[in-house]
């Protein structure tokens, strides 16, 4: 506190004239002391050497002579004798200010222990991200069942949006042309293979979302059993008719189902027509026809 109550008639007082002027001095400074230090007005052993350094033994003797300080041998110190009846008010407010200091410690001892919960819980949620989970064809995660039905919705709609199997083709979603595709322990599989030259048929890239979708399409083809030439032209027909990746299987089915012959042009080159394919095997039976009759000829 920076105050202490002193009545403007202490120095009338019997007792502070009998302990003579030195005494009054010790006094006064000491309930300055109490009143500063918020101690209720005790004074500890060797504060009056540090508030008097001069004659402090007698100053002192003269006050408890004068019952003016009381001795408290258990506590090691002095107490004021009339200082309940004078600082009651000073003792309230001083502990209504520890009352609140104390509150506001431990609030900030809470908001303290919030926010080191918060950052564990940030740490433990960032370390938990970077785990990878696989998921089973049942939606459970192999050696670790599912929390929550949230993350059991999560999971199976993940695995509907991933290429059907774990093979190397699922990365060929590169915008950039000149990547290659990532390297296999054996030979690459016929849906590498399609896609392989579907990119170098896109002379701008494919973008990494439509090359997914395109490759979980002709997995899902090849194992329907559709040829990987129907698959081909099908492919080959997406951009001309600005159709998008889902189109695919339509397409596939309809040539696979219309096309009697299966050709071999590469993705992005036109078949030929029904018309040149029927003549190219006429030609071919008249050359056939042509050399029997000169080996006949030959042989007579």
């Amino acid at each position: 506190m920076d105050w202490v109550k002193l009545s403007t008639s202490y120095d009338t007082d019997a007792a502070i004239m009998r302990a003579g002027e030195a005494a009054e001095v010790l006094f006064t400074r000491s309930l300055a002391y109490c009143g500063r230090e918020e101690t209720a007005g005790f004074i500890p052993d060797g504060m009056p050497e540090r508030l008097c350094p001069k004659s402090a033994r007698a100053r002192v003797k003269a006050l408890v002579a004068e019952q003016l300080w009381v001795r408290d041998d258990e506590r090691h110190g002095w107490w004021v004798r009339s200082w309940g009846a004078w600082q009651s008010e000073l003792d309230a407010l001083a502990a209504r200010r520890r009352a609140d200091r104390e509150r506001k410690r431990r609030e900030r001892d809470r908001r303290a222990q919030e926010a080191r919960t918060e950052r564990e819980k940030s740490r433990d949620m960032s370390r938990d991200s970077h785990v990878t989970v696989r998921v089973t064809s049942r939606g459970q995660s192999e050696g670790c069942p599912s929390d929550s039905p949230a993350r059991d919705r999560e999971e199976r709609v993940r695995g509907k949006n991933n290429p059907p199997t774990d093979g190397p083709y699922a990365s060929l979603g590169r915008t950039a042309r000149d990547v290659e595709p990532p390297d296999s322990d054996g030979p690459p599989s016929m849906v590498e293979q399609i896609m392989t030259e579907y990119r170098e048929n896109s002379p701008n890239g494919v973008s990494r979302t439509v090359a997914t979708k395109l490759a979980q399409h002709v997995h899902e083809l090849l194992a329907d059993r559709f040829h990987p030439d129907h698959i081909r032209e099908g492919l080959g027909q997406l951009r001309p008719r600005k159709l998008g990746p889902g189109a695919l299987p339509s397409l596939v089915d309809e040539i696979a189902n219309r096309a009697p012959h299966i050709g071999t042009a590469p993705v992005g080159q036109a078949r030929p027509s029904t018309g040149d394919q029927r003549m190219s095997v006429a030609l071919n039976l008249a050359a056939e026809y042509a050399e029997q009759e000169r080996r006949m000829e030959i042989a007579s």
